[in-house]
């Protein structure tokens, strides 16, 4: 584990054997056997519980299938090829709860009759479910703009800071023309002009970037 850690975070092989060689050196590698043990734990169990909960909507996707598979076989085995009309709505149902009652319906009613009661309860029953899968949709976009937001909003402060330490207080010049930059693609550009602009010819290519952006 020592090895692995330095050969990592160390450059050089005599700066390494200057570390390994330092009094303390027992305890430190203990330490961090010990802390690093905890670390890993702790991933295993999350990951574990991620697996558990992505293990239990499988098994919940494949127990419906198999349940709407076995209606199916019973709807022909009563009905024969009229069978077929309940495909499209049966297709529709995904609630173990609700396919059971259809199997019970399937017993006691005649074709058309049981055709009308799964298409309503498929359009029906169903609605709550549709509704929260487009309140999903619209709430992963709306976390994805969030989140997009925010990372440029904190890759623009870390070319700030960049900036101060370059530029000291000319850095100021650049507030408001980054601020007006929305793409993060336009700003990791930026960050490679920093480099090696003057701070004139910096403001100068952020505020056309800056318009670009606006434009587009």
């Amino acid at each position: 584990m020592l090895n692995w850690t330095l050969q990592r975070l160390v450059v050089d092989k005599e700066t390494a054997e200057e570390v390994r060689s330092m009094a303390g050196l027992d305890e430190f590698h203990s330490q961090f056997e010990e802390r690093a043990r905890g670390w890993t734990e702790g991933w295993l169990a999350e990951g574990r519980e991620e697996g558990i909960q992505m293990g239990i909507e499988l098994g919940r996707a494949q127990g419906i299938a198999a349940q709407r598979k076995g209606l199916r076989r019973q709807a022909v085995v009563r009905f024969g090829a009229s069978a077929r009309i309940l495909e499209a709505p049966l297709k529709r149902v995904e609630s173990s709860a609700r396919l059971a009652k259809i199997g019970e319906w399937l017993m006691v009613y005649p074709i058309d009759r049981l055709f009308g009661k799964i298409e309503f309860d498929s359009l029906v029953g169903s609605a709550p479910e549709q509704w929260k899968a487009k309140g999903r949709k619209q709430g992963i976009e709306t976390g994805i703009e969030r989140g997009r937001a925010e990372g440029v909003a904190a890759q623009r402060e870390g070319l700030r800071r960049q900036a101060a330490l370059r530029f000291g207080a000319s850095a100021g010049l650049l507030d408001a023309p980054l601020e007006r930059v929305g793409s993060a693609a336009t700003l990791t550009e930026i960050s490679v002009w920093l480099m090696v602009d003057t701070i004139d010819r910096l403001v100068a290519k952020v505020e056309a970037a800056a318009e670009d952006d606006r434009v587009s």
